[in-house]
């Protein structure tokens, strides 16, 4: 088997946008964010276990993490220069989704991992057809953007 070389012009890019993970798991989205040159990223995850919440501290992006005290002030400070990247189940999708509707102006990406779930303007995603190793699917949709 041999190796893959890709060559290409990069354009690094700084976006004007301060951008929040809600994760309901492992915030995969924290670690391509920084790749976007988005302005600052946050993190606010329930991990699934005290080890997975662990493994994320030993990363670069540990100092992302925030606790839930500092969720609204974040949403309230940002609510015209932010983006939003909820992941997660049915559940938790909808529970966010609910207690982000009094901040109108803030533009929210989801990305579900219900395979039963489906949304008008959304598009279905899957880790392997993007070039990943695993076969996890997740419907995303944004709104405000």
């Amino acid at each position: 088997m041999g190796f893959q070389e890709e060559l290409g012009l990069f354009k690094n890019r700084r976006l004007e946008q301060h951008a929040l993970v809600l994760s309901q798991g492992w915030p995969s989205w924290t670690f391509g964010l920084e790749g976007l040159g988005i302005e600052s990223v946050s993190t606010f995850a329930a991990f699934p276990s005290l080890l997975s919440r662990e493994e994320f501290r030993a990363t670069e992006m540990s100092s992302t993490l925030m606790g839930g005290d500092k969720l609204h002030t974040w949403l309230v400070d940002h609510s015209s220069d932010g983006i939003l990247f909820v992941q997660g189940e049915r559940e938790y999708f909808e529970a966010a989704h609910h207690k982000l509707d009094e901040f109108e102006n803030i533009q929210v990406i989801y990305a579900c991992s219900d395979p039963s779930f489906w949304s008008a303007g959304g598009a279905r995603v899957s880790h392997k057809n993007c070039g990943g190793v695993t076969d996890r699917e997740w419907t995303i949709y944004s709104e405000g953007i």
